[in-house]
């Protein structure tokens, strides 16, 4: 049983960790997004993956292009031999390859003298040639430069004003997997910096217009902050970072506490409010074991993410679940000797305004929220009277609704789809799907598949041996993939 001495001590601990807390919300940096570290190390998908990365060092593709550039513009070599440099001089961008398809044309042209140009050119089709003359750059991208996303395409796009003009860089075209990724960790990063403020704002509207009470409103926001500090101190000291998916969880905690700490302001007005010493006392005495039993189911809610075998949702399970359990113990401990000794200020400051008078004394009290009621203003009674007496008249009407509105519900739930798409995040009218839009009607896919061979050497065999057959296999398996619907192009060593 929680008593008054031991929430002054729980009260000095919490106060005493807040700078631990502090520390770690300032630490707490936004990390790119990065899916191939989602799948856990030992998944087989990730071991191919890292077998891929072993033997051909690049994943990552980013197309550069504008409208009017074709196979005959001048800049598309003078931007290709800047880029070059640029990779040069700066390694850290990642810039393992910049594919200029002129010189892949020059290259087919020398070795198969008598073919025409267009029929090469229709050979190139999906690698930085669209089927309506429009070609851009393709840049091969290391995967060890995913933190250096933002300045790889601010140096493209400075590279390009440089080779283009103003005018014309404006109109620049980027597309690929770093360009996405990108725009993904901006939105994060202007949520945690935007949002975050804003949602307090709301939130303290809202907490105001429920308990009409500024120092039990500033107890309940001051609980659910530290319960927010919680959920990103803990982000920070256990993933190390946070990313597009874990961004909730503080916001997430914060809302949780809050609405724990207006039930408990409720049960603080029926034990006395600020007239009782140990109100404060008897609302977690009333209203403690409900709000712990509603936290705890939401929390075992947020731990079975923990059996999810994506780390995102693995670690948004667990820290939404620890986060709100660690959030709500500290409301529940700190809330009384908190409003206890608020109340004690204010009753200390009803005595000395009062001189001795027990007029004035009765005055005072009046003045602030008398016994059992914490909300100032009309009671809300009449206001409920009215809406039950409003449900108990259209009762089967609001019973027949509710049906409709589940059962229309639970049909939508067929129709639900889980994706990670790109233009599932953003409106159609964002910069990058308008993008994405054009390479994909003037060039072609913007995603690949990569397919990769092993051929097994019989003991004794050398490798060089049956090498026809085999690229002669590639070239089958090449054919056949590009026979299926959802291929639009192939490419291979043949």
């Amino acid at each position: 049983m929680l008593s008054y001495r031991w929430s002054v001590k729980a009260t000095v601990v919490v106060m005493a960790l807040l700078p631990v807390l502090l520390w770690g919300v300032s630490q707490t940096q936004i990390t790119p997004v990065e899916v191939t570290s989602w799948l856990p190390q030992r998944d087989v998908t990730q071991q191919q993956y890292r077998r891929f990365l072993q033997r051909f060092a690049v994943d990552q593709s980013l197309l550069i292009s504008w409208p009017g550039c074709t196979i005959d513009s001048p800049q598309l070599g003078s931007l290709a031999r800047r880029l070059r440099e640029v990779s040069r001089l700066r390694p850290e961008l990642g810039i393992a390859a910049v594919e200029n398809p002129v010189d892949r044309l020059r290259e087919l042209e020398a070795a198969f003298p008598r073919a025409s140009r267009q029929a090469i050119l229709d050979r190139m089709d999906g690698q930085g040639v669209g089927r309506d003359g429009a070609v851009g750059l393709v840049l091969r991208i290391s995967p060890s430069a995913t933190a250096h996303r933002a300045a790889l395409l601010g140096t493209v796009r400075q590279s390009a004003r440089g080779v283009l003009g103003e005018v014309l860089a404006q109109r620049l075209v980027l597309a690929g997997e770093p360009v996405q990724a990108n725009v993904i960790d901006e939105a994060s990063r202007h949520a945690l910096e935007s949002y975050v403020v804003t949602s307090a704002l709301l939130a303290t509207a809202i907490a105001y217009a429920c308990l009409r009470d500024v120092a039990m409103t500033a107890i309940v926001l001051a609980l659910a902050g530290i319960g927010q500090a919680v959920g990103l101190a803990l982000t920070n000291f256990w993933v190390g970072s946070i990313n597009a998916l874990l961004i909730v969880v503080p916001t997430l905690v914060f809302m949780l506490t809050l609405s724990a700490g207006i039930h408990l302001a409720k049960y603080f007005r029926d034990a006395g409010g600020w007239e009782q010493p140990l109100a404060g006392l008897g609302a977690v005495a009333s209203g403690g074991w409900p709000c712990l039993l509603a936290a705890l189911t939401t929390m075992l809610g947020f731990a079975s993410l923990a059996v999810s075998r994506l780390a995102p949702v693995r670690h948004f399970g667990v820290l939404a679940a620890v986060g709100l359990g660690v959030s709500i113990g500290i409301l529940l401990a700190v809330f009384p000797a908190v409003t206890g000794e608020i109340g004690r200020m204010r009753r200390r400051l009803v005595l000395r305004r009062d001189r001795g008078s027990e007029s004035l004394r009765r005055t005072s009290s009046a003045a602030l929220p008398p016994s059992g009621d914490c909300a100032a203003g009309p009671s809300p009674q009449s206001f409920y009277a009215a809406y039950a007496h409003l449900l108990r008249r259209w009762a089967w009407p609001t019973v027949l609704c509710g049906v409709a509105l589940g059962i229309w519900g639970v049909a939508g739930i067929w129709r639900l789809q889980s994706t990670t798409s790109f233009e599932s995040m953003f409106a159609a009218d964002h910069p990058t799907r308008m993008d994405l839009d054009w390479v994909r009607t003037h060039l072609g896919p913007t995603k690949t598949l990569e397919v990769i061979l092993e051929f097994a050497l019989p003991d004794g065999e050398q490798p060089d041996r049956q090498w026809l057959q085999r690229l002669r296999t590639v070239q089958t398996v090449a054919a056949a993939i590009g026979r299926l619907p959802e291929a639009e192009t192939t490419m291979s060593c043949m």
